[in-house]
Order: structure tokens, then C-alpha cells, then sequence
């Protein structure tokens, strides 16, 4: 995995307790689980469900630590913060644009890691 550049393989492994198996089993939970995060958070805020994208945000940034994708980390903690504040439903979009574009280019990479022919 150390060919996915949104990945810090190294937190993946150390929140594995260095388990290869183990993270490499997580990496495509990530991305079957998670892939439409953003898309959600997009849906619940158009309806101005800002404490429903805030916990969505929590659980994407947990499990995005859990594996080392920082980026997706980042950007779900800035939209988790803003709901917490409870910012507007308009000022909050444009952070779950940064997330929508940091997760797509993970799950894009990731995918394409591990659907790589060995």
C-alpha cells in the first residue's frame, strides 16, 4: 500500500498493532463502507440535518485515522467540527466538498491497489 499516495501506511499499521493481515483487511471495509460518505453528508445537509452530518463526519474521520487515510481524516474533522458549532447548512457544504474530493481520491487509489494484480 505504500503506492497509495493518501495513505500513512505506517498509522494504519500502528493502529493495527503492526497486524498486516489485519489493516489489509480494513482497507477495502474502508472503501465499501465509506465511499458514499460524502454523498450522504451532502443529502442530510441539503436538508439541514447539520448534528446528522456532524456524527457521520466522526464516524469517517475514526475510521479514516484507523487506516491512515490523513487527508480524508482532515477534512472529516473540519465538518465535524463546523456541525458541532453548528454552522449554517451553506457554510458547511464546502467542507463536505473538500471531504466528497479527498475520499474519492482515496477509494480511487485504494481500489486500484487492491484490485492490482499481485
Amino acid at each position: 500500500m505504500a503506492n497509495v499516495p493518501q495513505l500513512d501506511t505506517q498509522q494504519g499499521l500502528r493502529f493495527t498493532n503492526h497486524n498486516l493481515a489485519l489493516y489489509l483487511r480494513l482497507l477495502p471495509m474502508f472503501t465499501e463502507r465509506h465511499a458514499g460518505d460524502a454523498v450522504q453528508m451532502t443529502r442530510r445537509c441539503a436538508g439541514g440535518d447539520v448534528e446528522g452530518v456532524g456524527h457521520m463526519a466522526h464516524a469517517l474521520k475514526s475510521v479514516a485515522g484507523s487506516i491512515g487515510a490523513t487527508g480524508v481524516f482532515a477534512c472529516a474533522e473540519a465538518v465535524e467540527t463546523a456541525a458541532r458549532e453548528q454552522c449554517a447548512p451553506a457554510a458547511l457544504q464546502p467542507l463536505i466538498d473538500a471531504v466528497s474530493l479527498e475520499l474519492d481520491a482515496a477509494v480511487a487509489a485504494l481500489n486500484e491497489a487492491l484490485n492490482a494484480p499481485t
